[in-house]
């Protein structure tokens, strides 16, 4: 299996950053090489967050723990509010769709889709408008709902619940062989702190678990994209020229703040 090193040393981890380097390799893999298809819609990740809970060893205050996120490894997951696998769905901008990554009992882990872009070339950023714009290629394929249903659709509307079964309970995951290299199996990879999360728990907040694919340029909307850049330079070390130099590579142009480096 593709990320069976990688879940071996999430499986043996015993402190926090043991736990974040191999969830930062697994979303690296992910966003290199990895494809979503359910229902004959397929996606490639552009930006993944990770979401990760162990009892006594992780316990990141801000994973749902519902059920499909435990032990159903290459799952879609839509989400829910509640614990259960049969709660209902969340709506509106608070329904998203992660892929579970956990294959065990023992923890929660599940990779929220933020940024992807699909077959026909389109990229949609937002974890909602991904899962709207899925849901509208799925219905495509099976005409689960009348067109005239989505005209007027609002992105996360609960007319789209009849779809989301479709997506889920199904294997969803693969890779595109290492001989098919592409743009995203060598751009640049950034890794920083979650977006949108609240103030229950700073430590887990601010652990660099969103990865995104590069570059930062302006047709990207990736949110906070100053923090993305600062990020990126501050791993890798880089000031003055060499600083300059990534900043745009990476953005298209060198902010003020990046000459001071």
């Amino acid at each position: 299996m593709e990320l069976q090193s990688a879940l071996s040393a999430l499986h043996v981890a015993t402190d926090r950053s043991a736990v974040v380097a191999a969830l930062q390799d697994i979303t690296a893999r992910l966003l290199r090489r990895g494809v979503f298809e359910v229902s004959g819609v397929e996606c490639r990740p552009l930006e993944l967050e990770s979401y990760f809970y162990r009892t006594g060893l992780f316990e990141d205050a801000y994973v749902h723990e519902n059920e499909r996120q435990r032990n159903h490894f290459g799952e879609l997951y839509v989400h829910r509010i509640g614990p259960l696998a049969s709660s209902h769905y969340k709506m509106d901008n608070r329904v998203c769709v992660g892929l579970s990554l956990s294959d065990s009992t023992d923890f929660y882990y599940s990779a929220l889709i933020r940024s992807a872009r699909f077959s026909d070339g389109s990229e949609v950023f937002g974890p909602n408008n991904v899962l709207t714009a899925w849901a509208r290629r799925i219905n495509e394929q099976t005409h689960t709902l009348s067109p005239a249903v989505l005209d007027h659709l609002r992105p996360g509307g609960h007319d789209l619940v009849p779809l989301f079964p479709l997506m889920e309970e199904k294997a969803a995951l693969h890779f595109i062989p290492a001989s098919e290299a592409d743009d995203d199996t060598t751009a640049p990879l950034i890794f920083s702190r979650r977006e949108g999360l609240g103030d229950k728990d700073p430590d887990y907040r601010d652990l660099p678990l969103r990865g995104v694919v590069g570059p930062l340029h302006a047709d990207r909307k990736y949110k906070d994209k100053t923090t993305l850049l600062r990020d990126y330079l501050e791993a890798h070390a880089l000031t003055g020229e060499a600083a300059c130099a990534a900043a745009r590579s990476l953005a298209g142009s060198v902010p003020s703040w990046v000459k001071s480096l």
